[in-house]
């Protein structure tokens, strides 16, 4: 018999969070912190000169997307997720040769970023500040 009330009991201090609601993750990121213009450098190399190009986000909507200039055109497909300890955004670009796809993360006011050019086999690395 104190073998199934300690069972019993076990099993309720497992279940309870169920009941109570999950633990609580990180508190999401207000995605609002993207919107203004970035400065992103885009150096080939660690050691190479800076090598810089607006990226202006115009605004963010609730359902996750952005608007944004790169280059000075419009980007597509732009995404955000705000959930996390930190705002993730993915984002495409193209020119005559090739789609960029961009995803970069906002740590500590800087946006730390990849470019991969699918057509023309490279990946880069940029950071970017307002």
């Amino acid at each position: 018999m104190r073998i199934a009330s300690t069972l019993r009991a076990t099993a309720l201090l497992f279940a309870l969070p169920l009941w109570l609601g999950s633990a609580p993750g990180p508190a999401p990121i207000d995605p609002s912190a993207l919107v203004g213009t970035w400065t992103v450098d885009l150096r080939p190399t660690p050691d190479a000169p800076a090598y810089t190009q607006p990226f202006r986000v115009t605004a963010v909507h609730d359902d996750g997307t952005f608007d944004a200039l790169f280059y000075g055109a419009p980007v597509q497909v732009a995404r955000y997720n705000a959930d996390w300890d930190v705002l993730h955004v993915a984002f495409v670009t193209r020119d005559n040769s090739t789609r960029y796809l961009h995803a970069a993360r906002l740590v500590d006011g800087q946006l730390h970023g990849t470019t991969h050019a699918v057509e023309r086999g490279f990946l880069s690395v940029w950071t970017a500040e307002q």
